[in-house]
């Protein structure tokens, strides 16, 4: 049976310590290239091959990070997840993903958190409006949790050690209702989203309509869920609303909401922007793109940067911050061919 190559080999045909063999293995860049380059050769010529799990054992610590998705139907949910990966991974992190989808009831993504504690990662990224930050707020105090994109107020981080990394919902809804405003849409209807089923896209809904009447024009709210969830009945009632009230534009708080809302009107005869406008909110994806849907890009790629530059500097350092650390990014509006 071959002998298992050990440190202390490698050291000795190195001629460094054991020290040094297992700083250039789990701190590569604290030691002198010359000496790493050394003990990288022993270490191929005897055939040593690393235990990962003993060493985080005997680090106490872990490269594994969590990460609670909403979903992965959603294009901005997608672009989040791989563009995290490709991030985490140029760290030397990896990325633990659990997803709740539809099957949020019943604290669903409560327990998938639960389940990736289970992994002992080094920290924890929630991708999700929905979940309640004081029920994360006990875990933050035991790693590091960085809440991105969904942007919390001052009172939910208040007390807390929540991280926050987010999109600016204000400004984005801000820059969609002006475009329509400027475009000449005075009467418009406004799809809202409860907060239970998103918190941010009911932020969105919350600050198009108060800003589209300041501008002097005038929302129709829908804010029936039920409505909402039932696309072909939901672009039934916008048409009614439409002709009753004189609207010429409908707002949707993301764009699948609105792109589903386009593919009924293709399918049923209805021209856009000819007999109705339509914007969204997210910015992602390729039929954004191709329809020219109104709407405004997430800075996803900066999110997800920052975020992980902080999670590397919380998981390896030793100083942790004194209050919570909130960053927020504005988005850019695109497109245009849809009002």
């Amino acid at each position: 049976m071959k002998l298992q190559v050990t440190m202390e080999m490698i050291a000795q045909d190195a001629g460094v310590s054991r020290a040094t063999v297992s700083r250039v293995f789990s701190h590569p860049d604290s030691v002198h290239r010359s000496t790493r380059n050394r003990v990288f050769e022993s270490a191929n010529k005897l055939g040593y091959v690393r235990n990962e799990a003993a060493t985080r054992l005997a680090r106490k610590s872990s490269d594994i990070v969590g990460l609670l998705l909403r979903e992965t139907v959603n294009p901005a949910y997608a672009a989040l997840h791989d563009t995290l990966l490709a991030e985490t991974t140029k760290l030397g992190l990896l990325i633990a993903t659990m997803s709740a989808g539809d099957y949020y009831h019943d604290r669903g993504e409560y327990a998938r958190v639960s389940k990736l504690l289970t992994l002992r990662p080094a920290g924890m990224f929630i991708a999700s409006g929905l979940i309640d930050p004081s029920e994360l707020a006990p875990i933050a105090e035991q790693l590091p949790v960085i809440v991105l994109g969904r942007l919390l107020s001052n009172v939910q981080l208040a007390g807390t050690q929540l991280h926050n990394i987010a999109y600016d919902p204000v400004n984005d809804s801000k820059l969609v209702a002006q475009a329509l405003y400027e475009a000449g849409h005075r009467k418009v209807i406004l799809c809202q989203t409860t907060a239970e089923c998103s918190a941010t896209e009911n932020l969105r809904a919350l600050t198009m309509k108060r800003y589209i009447n300041e501008l002097g024009g005038h929302a129709c709210v829908i804010d029936d869920q039920d409505l909402m969830n039932a696309p072909d009945r939901l672009f039934e009632a916008i048409l009614d609303l439409s002709t009753r009230h004189g609207a010429s534009a409908v707002m949707f708080t993301n764009d699948m909401r609105a792109l589903r809302f386009m593919t009924i009107a293709k399918r049923r005869g209805v021209k856009i922007p000819d007999d109705i406008g339509v914007s969204g909110c997210d910015g992602i994806g390729q039929a954004t793109e191709l329809s020219g849907l109104l709407s405004v890009r997430l800075p996803i790629e900066r999110v997800c940067q920052v975020a992980t530059d902080y999670m590397q500097r919380f998981i390896r350092s030793e100083d942790a911050p004194s209050a919570p650390v909130q960053e927020v990014f504005a988005g850019t509006l695109i497109g245009g061919d849809t009002i």
